[in-house]
């Protein structure tokens, strides 16, 4: 009589207890079948359909007792209808305890996937040789490491399921075969050698040939070649086919996944963006910061400076763009102040209070600084001249693109008030030389105010030739008065973007200080680039744009225009109701995008990293790209 496998059922077995005990009577391996996959209601009714060993008494329900452990011992039952794995049912014994693998060595089954998760790596970092075999038409090296990483996945299998119930099996030798194959000394040297030639290759080749995509390309084609390929039942045509493909998918995954990483770990900023956050802007608007990209970029972008015309959300966007331009009008007057070693207060966003703040902070330092200092028209050997007769000849050249009027009306100002005046006093205090210096100074302002850039500028190249011979005469304090008058240089094309037409209450746009910039600078260094504060003025005309949004007034009433008609609507029952539900949200969502702690967030998230964090870029991106590329080979 069999065994009542229902009955024992019925008593509470499980199938794990009941498989256990037929093993156990009918000497089968049971450890062996469920490392091949087999499950306990296979094992039990393969067990219960093969005749015993031995003649033996029938076996009672296991009901008072629990059934004996397995003992370990050669399997002598018929195979069952589906044929189990060679490499189980052909074991022997090796010893009490023990086993033989299929590579004729001797393990414990107890620490068999300790063993093989120890020499997964070793597995890996020979697959890079056995590859390199198989273009010489040898695949035994490649088969054999195969049948490791086979025998490994099986005795490191671990079960389980997705939510969706589906079951799942996974291995941990096959990361450390992966680790191993990137780390060995073959794959190593290759990627060195890549990266070499990469190198050399930007020499003589267009730039992006040393960008992150072409590096990830080259990366990962280099270790889909370097990958084994199944060759079974395959000729070496059918290889080389094979391993054309896998090489092309390894660049085509490896040069992505390059450029994502890089992005992610250590984006590229522009030089203009950089320059500018460098001069202590931290926020900029979508289209700001997508700036340089060559499509998207320019989409964005123009969609942006669109939207600033539209109803609704048009004053949203003009509001964040005029930010950045306050911004921007706030990071020149801490540039400028940060020469006195002082900076604007927070509290202080731009404008004219910003220009009247910077004006007061450096008339006290230059007071400070001019109560030491003295003046008087001395003669220098060296030159042949005396310091009224420099002032005068600087002022012939100063004014030789005014035209008649202005030139007269400037050379009776400078004779009257500088000339004359240092003449009649043979040592000027320090205070008496700020008046006049000052007197200058305002000619100057009042000059750009009015359009007349030329005569402006004209006032500004006495006022700089002035300060020059101040500096010469008092060498003590030369350093310090080098410093503000720095800051009064860098001072006065601010104030004067500031007081031009079309100024924001004195925040002025990218263009208007470009302007500014350029009539101090004159052509040569304006075309060169080189002026004074040129290249901050060219960045931001880059990165913010050059001219600022409309004031947002017309758009403000009309957004208050359709607001009132949606109420009205609204009490009606009317349909424009539902149709202000979406203009509504339209404001909520851009305002949610384009306010200040949004855009620095994503203004950090786009363009800062830790050091460490940008410093280990490169390697993971190697990694990354080369892991792309021996997954694309079927690893």
């Amino acid at each position: 009589m069999g065994f009542d496998i229902e009955g024992a059922r019925k008593e509470g077995y499980s199938d794990s207890e009941i498989a256990d005990y037929l093993a156990s009577q009918k000497k089968f391996d049971v450890a062996g079948a469920r490392k091949e996959g087999y499950s306990d209601a296979e094992i039990i009714s393969h067990l219960s359909e093969a005749k015993p060993v031995a003649k033996t008494e029938p076996a009672p329900a296991p009901v008072a007792a629990a059934p004996q452990p397995a003992a370990a011992a050669p399997n002598k039952t018929p195979a069952p209808t589906r044929q189990m794995p060679q490499k189980i049912v052909d074991s022997t014994t090796g010893g009490e305890g023990t086993y033989v693998d299929p590579m004729g060595g001797v393990y414990s089954p107890d620490f068999s996937s300790v063993g093989a998760t120890l020499f997964s790596p070793y597995v890996g970092a020979a697959k890079a040789p056995a590859a390199i075999a198989q273009y010489f038409g040898i695949n035994k090296p490649a088969e054999l490491l195969q049948d490791l990483s086979k025998f490994g996945a099986e005795q490191t299998s671990v079960e389980g399921r997705t939510r969706a119930g589906t079951p799942t099996r996974t291995s941990v030798t096959g990361t450390g075969e992966l680790a191993g194959e990137l780390a060995g000394p073959v794959t190593t040297k290759a990627a060195q050698l890549v990266e070499q030639g990469l190198k050399q290759g930007a020499k003589y080749l267009p730039k992006f040939m040393t960008s992150p995509t072409v590096s990830g390309v080259a990366q990962g084609s280099t270790q889909a070649a370097l990958t084994p390929t199944d060759t079974k039942d395959k000729g070496y045509v059918d290889f080389l086919l094979d391993k054309a493909q896998q090489i092309g998918l390894g660049g085509l995954l490896g040069g992505p996944t390059s450029k994502a990483t890089q992005m992610l770990m250590a984006p590229k900023v522009s030089p203009e963006l950089q320059r500018l956050k460098d001069m202590g802007m931290d926020y900029f608007t979508p289209g700001q910061l997508l700036h340089d990209v060559p499509v998207l970029g320019r989409i964005i972008s123009g969609a942006e400076k669109a939207s600033t015309s539209m109803p609704v959300t048009g004053a949203v966007t003009n509001k964040a763009i005029n930010d950045t331009y306050a911004q921007f009008n706030k990071a020149l007057g801490n540039r400028v102040l940060g020469n006195i070693g002082q900076s604007l207060p927070k509290s202080i966003t731009g404008g004219q209070e910003m220009i009247s703040y910077i004006q007061k902070r450096l008339e006290d330092s230059y007071d400070d600084v001019a109560a030491k200092a003295s003046f008087r028209d001395v003669f220098d050997p060296k030159v042949g001249s005396s310091t009224v007769e420099r002032l005068w000849n600087s002022h012939f050249t100063a004014g030789l693109n005014l035209v008649p009027t202005q030139m007269k009306s400037f050379e009776r100002d400078i004779e009257e008030n500088v000339i004359k005046y240092i003449e009649a006093h043979p040592v000027l205090s320090g205070h008496q030389f700020r008046a006049m210096e000052k007197h200058l100074g305002n000619q100057s302002h009042e000059a750009y105010q009015a359009g007349k850039d030329g005569l402006g500028e004209a006032y500004r190249q006495v006022q700089e030739k002035l300060r020059f011979e101040l500096e010469q005469q008092n060498k003590k304090i030369a350093n310090k008065l080098q410093d503000t008058h720095k800051a009064f240089r860098e001072f006065q094309p601010v104030q004067n973007a500031a007081a031009m037409r079309g100024a924001n209450e004195g925040v002025f746009s990218p263009q208007q200080f470009r302007s500014t910039t350029a009539t101090s600078a004159g052509r040569k260094a304006t075309a060169a680039g080189q002026g004074l504060l040129q290249p901050e003025s060219q960045a931001a005309m880059r990165v913010l744009g050059p001219s600022m949004p409309n004031s947002g007034t017309a758009d403000r009433l009309l957004t208050s225009g359709v607001l009132g008609r949606l109420a009205q609507g609204a009490e009606a029952g009317g349909a424009l109701a539902t149709q202000g539900g979406s203009l509504v949200a339209a404001p909520l969502v851009a305002g949610a995008i384009y306010n200040p702690y949004t855009m620095k967030a994503v203004s950090q998230l786009a363009t800062e990293r830790p050091l460490v964090v940008r410093k280990a870029a490169k390697p993971v991106m190697g990694a990354l790209s080369r892991t792309a590329g021996a997954l694309s080979a079927g690893e």
